[in-house]
């Protein structure tokens, strides 16, 4: 099997309900550490399934309690296989603007990712501490896959699968700058239990995306 890097976003929650679809229901995550609902459980058997095959040798997660069910069902398909919490792996915090409708705040976010240096309402955190916190990590598993030659999969977030396929779309610069539309493009992201494939030339990557409900 080929090397790779396999990012997952964890199953849906009763805060994502209808995500990528401009729903109503969706509301921003961030920090909040909501879990699945029952069909987010049901996308977690589904992306394990289609995991067990992948010759997966380490799996990452997030310490939110939705990346970390998600991991377990995946390393559920392994033997001797331990999910290692990591919380570079966490997703951004927007503040006061998490657990708000995203069709409410999104203008918001997408000015945050411009002026990536302003802390959001309420505290949380500048977009560009996540991008370099969150891409630094990601360049070090890519470079751990290319050098082991393993493949391994990392449990996250939706903001940070959006902020991998802007890396990669900038070229996937060792500066970890993005391409912002496609960072705001939030309606052309992975799909909750979806995944992107990341496989790795050196320390970088290119990118493909597989969407799984």
């Amino acid at each position: 099997m080929t090397p790779t890097l396999i990012l997952i976003r964890h199953g849906e929650t009763a805060y994502n309900r209808g995500a990528g679809q401009q729903s109503s229901v969706e509301r921003v995550r961030g920090m909040i550490d909501v879990p699945l609902d029952e069909h987010g459980k049901v996308q977690s058997r589904a992306i394990a399934e289609h995991m067990k095959d992948r010759g997966i040798e380490e799996i990452y997660a997030s310490p939110m309690k939705r990346s970390v069910w998600t991991a377990n069902e995946i390393a559920g398909g392994y033997q001797d296989i331990p999910v290692q919490e990591d919380p570079r792996l966490c997703p951004w915090d927007p503040g006061k603007l998490a657990g708000q409708p995203v069709k409410h705040v999104l203008d918001d976010i997408r000015a945050l990712y411009r002026d990536e240096t302003r802390t959001p309402p309420g505290g949380g955190e500048p977009f560009r501490d996540f991008r370099v916190r969150w891409l630094t990590r990601l360049r070090e598993l890519l470079a751990r896959v290319h050098d082991k030659d393993i493949t391994i999969c990392g449990v996250t977030h939706s903001r940070n699968l959006q902020c991998a396929m802007a890396w990669v779309a900038a070229g996937a610069p060792d500066d970890l700058s993005i391409d912002l539309p496609t960072m705001g493009d939030y309606y052309n992201g992975v799909v909750t239990g979806g995944e992107l494939e990341l496989q790795p030339m050196g320390e970088t990557g290119t990118l493909r995306t597989k969407a799984r409900q």
